[in-house]
């Protein structure tokens, strides 16, 4: 069956050529940077695995001009976390403040470090779970269980296979609110690659297994509607997909939006079990005061406490204020 061509995803409109040019330095600081992160906790006998970044635009064919880097993502096992974070010490990388770990680690999915080279700050995500855990909650042997090594700078690297790569982008563009349409051009790019090669029979079991079918249909059938795919999105008549394309259409996505954008927030929660709505929403109002702390870089303070009794009043303003622009 013969499929439309569909042209390459164009670089998300806040990165016009211009701009993309000069952050061409700042990424090849980031790549060497990835290089030399990856070497020191390899030699520390620390697992990792480079979610995203430059693997993923080698692995889809995007050139580095198209797709600029803000930061690193490396993830670690559990277990391997306080030794991560000592080991890129080591190097000079910190959080500010940096958060009690332990505490952390039961609240959250990753540690934001940054460190200063030649004056420019450059930041590396450590995580210990590649997904937001209040969304979903997929188990570190699943996620161990589904990589690969690809050759990325003539070295080998370890990073999600091509089924939970894929997963693992829709998960992301939900867990922003669908406002980075950055990611949704990553997951046309490797969805029409990739697509054409996998089980779809596979596909919907693992993406229903670890509770991304909805998603994933919704953010493919997105991409879609955007003209972003040479190869046609799986239809598994989700229902909540229908509802949620209905207060969300794909002319609503063309563009990014301003991150924490509460009206899409809430409406993301439309794809998730409806069961864990109840905690999900308590979690977000009032987050463990140590995931606060790392959300906003600020140290436990009265300052912080006082930001955290006042988070309800905020959140829902918010809301209500990006509900009051979304009206024409």
């Amino acid at each position: 069956m013969a499929h439309r061509k569909a042209e390459s995803p164009k670089a998300d409109s806040e990165f016009p050529r211009t701009r993309r040019l000069r952050s061409v330095p700042y990424s090849l600081l980031l790549r060497a940077e990835l290089g030399q992160a990856l070497a020191r906790l390899g030699a520390a006998g620390v697992e990792c695995i480079v979610l995203k970044g430059f693997p993923l635009g080698h692995r889809i064919g995007v050139p580095l001009v198209d797709r600029p880097q803000s930061d690193n993502d490396v993830l670690v096992r559990r277990r391997s976390v306080e030794r991560a974070v000592a080991v890129l010490s080591e190097l000079g990388y910190r959080a500010a403040p940096l958060p009690e770990l332990r505490t952390l680690l039961d609240s959250d999915f990753q540690v934001v470090l940054h460190r200063s080279v030649g004056g420019v700050r450059v930041s590396l995500d450590l995580h210990w779970s590649p997904f937001f855990p209040t969304y979903h909650p997929v188990s570190e042997a699943v996620v161990w269980s589904h990589t690969e090594v690809v050759r990325f700078d003539r070295t080998e690297t370890v990073v999600l296979d091509r089924l939970l790569t894929l997963l693992h982008l829709a998960a992301h563009y939900e867990q922003h609110a669908f406002c980075e349409r950055r990611i949704l051009d990553d997951l046309a790019r490797a969805w029409n690659q990739w697509g054409p090669d996998l089980d779809q029979v596979d596909l919907r079991s693992f993406a229903a297994e670890i509770g991304l079918r909805h998603a994933f249909e919704f953010a493919l059938s997105t991409a879609e509607a955007l003209g972003l795919l040479s190869y046609p999105a799986p239809r598994w008549g989700s229902g909540r997909v229908k509802r949620l394309a209905a207060v969300l259409p794909p002319s609503e996505l063309s563009s990014s939006c301003r991150p924490g954008d509460r009206r899409r927030t809430l409406a993301s929660w439309l794809l998730l079990d409806p069961r864990r709505l109840p905690g999900l929403f308590a979690r977000e109002l009032f987050p463990h005061p140590q995931r606060l702390a790392a959300m906003t870089g600020q140290p436990m303070s009265p300052r912080l406490y006082a930001r955290y009794a006042t988070r309800p009043v905020c959140w829902v303003a918010r809301s209500l204020v990006a509900r009051g622009k979304a009206r024409p």
